[in-house]
């Protein structure tokens, strides 16, 4: 082969099929050169996607006779009859995407594959549609895209857009296994290696087909939070934990042991005698009440005071923006640290986050 044949291909390769992540970075991906047509995933999850799959279809379906029309005008020439046989197959292929795509998105949405799932539900798609859409946007969703996957969680729904395809799982019809991990010894984000694990979602129903979701380690925690199913681990598969992560179990740990702070002694409940979702997560109720318990109030430099701020985090949240709160390069001195309160700025350690009792 030639050699600069060879190192088109390469170059070809490398810039279209194995894209770089510094180029997605940089904006030079399909969601942002036609934001203008896509529009906002956040005012219409399932038509951004619908449209992006098509659009992505569609691009990827020119690549071989860009790749081939390259060749043709800058390294090797092809005959006359080639070079007819290339330009009417060329034609073929991209009016039959392209009128597919038309199909779907003009003539009859409602037989796109995605939309032929979420018919399988009794429930008229349009109201479907309307659901996912707003829960998607909602501020308790979760959503996780690293470049090499993506995947959004809301109360009811699962959603994992693919390259050209968006599986969508009804949480209450769903079951998820936690189904094997591997690790990557080369990774930017950890030293130690980068654990994906693959997670795979099953129809109780059987009114989707099973799918597999792939997560990394770091992610895992979230991902199972924000869902209300749990995630089986029959394999008894250890998923490493970061080191906030660890610190989080650490603190929870701790305060656990710390006096407790009676709700209904102080009256910090609602008109009906509920606890406020935490503003971290919306997800949980308040778990926690911060309150001066510490004997010293000068230990770590600066003297922890009294919060009067009604019970508005889970213990997790806390423990979050516990450890934002301290010396990343010193995870020793965590433990013994300080942190303003998020809303007051009063300033509390670990002694002063008390669990709340009915």
């Amino acid at each position: 082969m030639d050699t600069s044949l060879l190192l088109y291909t390469v170059l070809f390769i490398g810039m279209f099929l194995a894209f770089p992540k510094e180029l997605k970075r940089a904006g030079f991906n399909i969601d942002y050169v036609f934001h203008g047509w896509l529009g906002d995933p956040q005012l219409d999850y399932l038509g951004f996607h619908v449209r992006r799959t098509s659009l992505t279809f569609l691009l990827h379906c020119c690549l071989p006779f860009l790749y081939l029309g390259i060749i043709h005008t800058n390294l090797v020439s092809f005959t006359l009859p080639e070079y007819v046989e290339m330009s009417i197959t060329t034609l073929g292929v991209l009016t039959a995407s392209y009128g597919m795509i038309c199909f779907f998105l003009h003539v009859s949405l409602q037989r796109h594959p995605v939309y032929k799932r979420l018919q399988k539900y009794d429930t008229p798609i349009s109201r479907v549609k309307l659901e996912v859409n707003s829960q998607a946007r909602s501020i308790g969703a979760y959503h996780t895209d690293n470049g090499a996957y993506r995947l959004t969680v809301t109360t009811e729904w699962l959603l994992a857009p693919s390259c050209y395809n968006i599986e969508v799982a009804f949480l209450n019809d769903t079951h998820l296994e936690l189904e094997s991990s591997r690790t990557l010894e080369l990774s930017e984000n950890a030293k130690e290696g980068s654990q994906h694990v693959k997670v795979i979602a099953t129809s109780t129903s059987g009114k989707y087909r099973q799918f597999i979701v792939m997560l990394n380690s770091l992610d895992y925690r979230d991902f199972t939070n924000s869902l209300k199913i749990p995630v089986h681990n029959t394999r008894s598969i250890l998923i490493n934990q970061s080191l906030s992560e660890q610190f989080t179990d650490t603190f929870l740990t701790h305060i656990r042991e710390n006096p407790k702070y009676s709700v209904r002694r102080f009256r910090d409940v609602d008109n009906e005698g509920e606890l406020e979702n935490c503003l971290g997560c919306v997800v949980k109720k308040a778990q926690v009440k911060l309150r001066k318990t510490c004997a010293s109030s000068r230990q770590g430099g600066r003297p922890c005071t009294q919060c009067r701020c009604r019970p508005m985090w889970c213990s997790e949240c806390m423990a979050r923006w516990f450890c934002s709160k301290q010396d990343q390069s010193s995870p020793n001195t965590w433990l013994r640290g300080k942190a303003p309160c998020p809303m007051c700025r009063q300033v509390f350690c670990i002694l002063d986050v008390c669990m709340i009792v009915n």
